[in-house]
This record gives structure tokens, sequence and C-alpha cells, in this order.
């Protein structure tokens, strides 16, 4: 089957996608499919092809010398490619459905694991606002830790989706499938968007944040690797030993909002969440801090120890 046939079928399953970064991602699993294959045509697919591509991905590891890549990535690469061989079988251009040769490793479900407020304020302070991109870089890192916003949310952030609704800055924010929510901003945040958008006149579609001019390279939409480098550096220079990601400073954000007493639901529409059991993680885990059985350990007090 020809590259441009097998293309065709990648954007045809992609074609129910909404988010430019979950394509991006798909296309990149899928490619790699036929790449590991030789470039073998989609219809004489057989068992023995899904099992070789199956065991290579459940052995792989990053670099020699790095731990393994971990079992919800590994589980997430053989979802894509699964779900790809259903949909094939389903439009029948294979005549078994081989995705039954794919068995998902068992992903470990964490509790997310979040900043404390120390760390959270020490993050903010590693970026110098005196400087252009100090200030872009401060204010990323605000409004993950305040509006809990997804990183292709932010990225997809435009001036225009600001609005001003009962005396509130707002911010109108594009999430997975394309369903939008409203979010409110505290007033020193809008403040420091102002300050950020200084004089500048905007369209409504240009991007608020974007890439900083190299040698007369034109500024563009910032990206995601930009902006997880960016959080990655902010937090080895507040010395935050964490593995932090931007999804890491949603779940900051989400966390230090229970914790000072919002609920589960608040929590829900400020996330974008479809189901409360996803919000229900964050308060699960204050609750199971904070009412802990260890507060009532006589030998938990200091004097009562010999």
């Amino acid at each position: 089957m020809v590259k441009n046939t097998v293309n065709g079928l990648i954007g045809d399953f992609m074609s129910h996608l909404t988010s430019e970064g979950t394509k991006k991602i798909y296309r990149f699993e899928l490619e790699r499919f036929f790449k590991v294959l030789g470039g073998k045509a989609v219809t004489i697919l057989k068992p023995s092809d899904i099992s070789t591509y199956s065991r290579q991905i459940q052995e792989m590891s990053h670099k020699q010398g790095t731990k393994q890549t971990s079992s919800s990535t590994r589980a997430r690469k053989l979802s894509i490619v699964s779900s790809f061989l259903k949909f094939l079988f389903r439009r029948k251009y294979i005549k078994t459905d081989l995705s039954a040769e794919i068995t998902l490793p068992k992903v470990h479900q964490k509790s997310p694991e979040a900043l404390t407020e120390d760390e959270a304020r020490a993050l903010l302070r590693a970026s110098d606002k005196r400087t252009t991109r100090g200030l872009r870089d401060y204010l990323i890192l605000r409004m993950f830790l305040l509006t809990g916003c997804r990183l292709q949310e932010l990225i997809d952030i435009n001036w225009g989706d600001f609005s001003r609704k009962h005396n509130f800055l707002t911010l109108t924010l594009k999430g997975k499938g394309n369903k939008e929510r409203l979010v409110k901003l505290p007033k020193d945040l809008e403040d420091e968007i102002k300050t950020y958008r200084g004089n500048r006149t905007v369209d409504p579609n240009d991007p608020m944040f974007m890439t900083t001019s190299v040698r007369g390279i034109k500024p563009k939409r910032i990206s995601a690797v930009s902006i997880r480098n960016m959080v990655a550096r902010c937090a080895r220079k507040a010395l935050i030993k964490k593995n932090l990601t931007p999804h890491g400073l949603r779940h900051t954000c989400f966390s230090l909002e229970v914790e000072h007493g919002a609920n589960a639901f608040q929590i829900m529409e400020q996330a974008g969440h479809t189901s409360l059991n996803v919000t229900q993680r964050y308060v699960r885990l204050f609750n199971s801090l904070e009412n802990n059985s260890v507060d009532h350990n006589p030998l938990s007090k200091k004097d009562d120890v010999l």
C-alpha cells in the first residue's frame, strides 16, 4: 500500500480528534508502527506483525543505561495502535480484528504529585520579571497555578479569549473535545497581564504567549516543548527536587484550592472534568492526609516520647 494511502487512513482514523496536540501524538505513534513493520501494506498485516510490534514496545527503553519507558507510556503507545487496528477491522480493510494481539500493560494509578504552597511560591520567584522572556515565563507559571489549565489550553490562548463579565476579567479556555469553559482571573493576575501586554496593539487572534525573537526570526506561538523545558529549568533554579511538568502545575492548582476549602464541584467546573470521579482524586488525597489516624497516635506528641 502506498504511503499516501496509509496517510489517508491515519487521517480518516483521526477525524474525530479535535486537539492538535493529540493528533500529533497519534500520527507519530502510527507512523512509527508502519516504520517498525517495514512499510507493510495494511491489507496483508497478520497477527505475528502485531505481536512483533507489541513486543518491541513492551521492551522499549529510552537510551542505554536509563530506566525503561514507564508502563503508562507503553500503554498509551499500544492503545493508539490497538484503536487503529479496530478501526481498520470495522472499515473492512483487514479481515481479522488484530487488536486482540495487543495486551496493554497494567498501569499503576499514582496520586497526583503536586507542589506545596512554599514550593509553588519558590517556583514563581525563579523567573526574572525584569526581562521580557522572564515576565512571559512567570506569567505562564501563574496561569497554570491559578487557572489549572492544561498545557495545550495554555498554548491556544489568544488575546481575544479574555473578556470582562460582572466586573471580573475572565478567560475562555478551549478544552478537550473543543469544549469551552470560563475561568475567573484574580485581580493581581489581571494587573500582571496588563503589564505583560503593555502598550502593544494586538489582534483578538494573536497568541498570548509567543517565542522571543532571535536573530531576526519572527516570533510565533510558543510550543509545548519550550514550555516543558522552561518549567523544568525554573524548578531546578527553585531547588525543587520533584520531576515537575506542566501537568504537575495543574495538579498543584487544584490541590491547593482543595486544601484551602474548595469543594469537588467547584474544582470539576474549573478543571473541565466530565466526571466527578476524576475530580475526587484531589479531595480524597487531601482528606486521607487531613483525617489520618496518625494524628490520634499518643506518641505523636513530643512530650510523651521517652
